[in-house]
């Protein structure tokens, strides 16, 4: 309340004064308090939060009941599906209450999803109060469920056996979301010269939506004996797009087979090829009697190798048949030597 009071005349009159000077006191009745969304005014909420909590305020007095009525609308984010949508909800306010809150659920799917949103807005307010201000507020449901993704090699490519001169084409698979364009970074290990060009690390890219690329490794061909040979190919990092290694399979193991003839290519040395041997030898000089035949070890020089032999009698030679076992040293010489004496009839 507040008075009036009349000060003074002009024009011949005069102020009653009885005993004090005319006044009069004017009653502002009590109003309704203002209610309304304090800040934040957009509030960001993790999928698997379950739930989001909003505050509405009420100013003035706060005397007596008041109930407030509020709805959900769409946006991106769709009630039903991504929120529990609510029409005309209400929440109350007691008599002396400052702050009341609107709880709405957030449904936690495994859908990769990019940033979605939805609003609430104030529609009604009964009792001693009333909507001003801030009537509206927009909750933005975050990223989730690995919106872009989860890189690893595909279970197929983890382990691969395969010959020089061709190519692997390593699967790598992209899991959960395909947002956004990703590029991984490998390297091979060991660092080895069977790979064609001189890159023994690189990129591989999958594009926007693709859930599947390949790291094509190309093995040299080069015409020498080799035991077999591995390494591996690892994923590194994520360099671009947001996406995730996988904790498994970020490593695929290659094998290249023994190749080349590793363990060579026995022949008879062209010295030895064609060879002259003497009839009739006194029992006293047998050892003139013998002939030493060049057996040639090429290409690969590992491992032992064995080589059996026979001789056969070519037409009417007078020569009975006999066979052996020629034990040719582990990466030794190229050449090994035969020596033997035929039988006589």
């Amino acid at each position: 309340s507040f008075t009036i009071q009349l000060t003074s005349a002009a024009g011949g009159a005069r102020l009653l004064q009885s005993p004090s000077l005319p006044s009069a006191t004017l009653l502002v009745q009590a109003n309704d308090d203002p209610v309304f969304f304090p800040p934040p005014f957009q509030i960001d909420v993790a999928e698997n939060s379950s739930s989001v909590r909003i505050a509405i305020s009420r100013g003035g007095q706060e005397n007596g009941v008041a109930v407030v009525s509020y709805s959900t609308v769409n946006g991106s984010a769709v009630g039903g599906e991504d929120f529990t949508a609510v029409s005309g909800g209400t929440v109350t306010f007691v008599d002396g209450q400052r702050t009341a809150f609107i709880t709405i659920d957030i449904t936690d799917d495994t859908i990769p999803e990019r940033v979605e949103s939805f609003s609430i807005i104030l529609l009604s307010v009964t009792g001693d109060a009333v909507l001003e201000g801030q009537g509206t507020v927009t909750i933005s449901i975050l990223e989730n469920d690995d919106t872009n993704g989860v890189i690893r090699f595909d279970r197929s490519s983890l382990d691969t056996t395969v010959n020089e001169g061709n190519i692997v084409p390593l699967m790598l698979e992209r899991l959960g979301g395909t947002f956004n364009t990703v590029v991984v970074s490998w390297i091979v290990s060991p660092a080895t010269g069977d790979i064609v060009g001189p890159a023994t690390s690189g990129t591989v890219r999958f594009e926007d939506r693709s859930d599947r690329t390949f790291l094509n490794i190309s093995i040299v061909s080069d015409n020498l004996p080799e035991l077999e040979e591995s390494f591996t190919v690892s994923l590194v990092a994520i360099l671009s797009g947001g996406a995730s290694l996988s904790s498994a399979n970020t490593v695929a193991n290659i094998t290249i087979p023994a190749n080349d003839d590793t363990n060579g290519v026995i022949s008879v040395a062209g010295s030895s090829r064609m060879v002259s041997l003497d009839e009739d030898i006194p029992s006293s000089m047998l050892s003139a009697g013998s002939v030493n035949i060049s057996v040639a070890r090429q290409r690969g020089l590992f491992g032992t190798v064995r080589v059996a032999w026979e001789v056969v009698p070519n037409g009417t030679a007078p020569l009975r048949a006999f066979v052996g076992l020629l034990l040719a040293g582990t990466a030794g010489p190229a050449v090994f030597a035969v020596s033997s004496r035929p039988g006589t009839s």
